[in-house]
């Protein structure tokens, strides 16, 4: 089974979630800026409107590299899809967070009493009891103890 490959990241202009697919883009060289070295710039590809059968027009727009999560294939209880550093709620206070190690989705989540972080791979019988209630750059308040 394939799964659709698609991410989501916070656009630099609007602070708005962008959905698509991501590219980087490199700066272009300039000789006048010894010295001065850029990073590559992350962007997210994504469709416009189109009607009467013409074709779409693809836009692309500028997002924060550090918010930048692929869609797992997976949606929580509510049909939502779920992105990595999407925050799950659990049947219990236990928050969890969708994350990427080594190739695989995964659930985490730290407990801050003994220091440890747990994580298990995600799979689909564990997402039909998740709803995704955040995530890590909107909420970061909701991994706070005690909350």
């Amino acid at each position: 089974i394939m799964r659709e490959i698609k991410f989501r990241g916070k656009s630099i202009k609007t602070g708005e979630w962008i959905y698509g697919y991501y590219y980087k883009k490199a700066v272009p060289l300039q000789c006048f800026d010894e010295g001065k070295e850029e990073k590559p710039k992350g962007f997210i590809i994504y469709p416009g409107f189109a009607d009467w059968n013409m074709p779409r027009s693809m836009y692309e727009a500028e997002v924060i590299p550090e918010t930048v999560g692929q869609y797992t294939g997976l949606k929580d209880k509510s049909g939502k899809e779920i992105y990595e550093d999407d925050i799950l709620g659990f049947v219990t206070d236990t928050k969890w967070i969708v994350g990427l190690k080594n190739g695989a989705f995964t659930l985490y989540y730290n407990n801050a009493n003994i220091n440890i972080l747990y994580d298990c791979f995600i799979e689909y019988e564990e997402i039909t009891h998740l709803k995704i209630i955040g995530n890590i750059h909107d909420n970061p308040e909701l991994l706070k103890e005690g909350e």
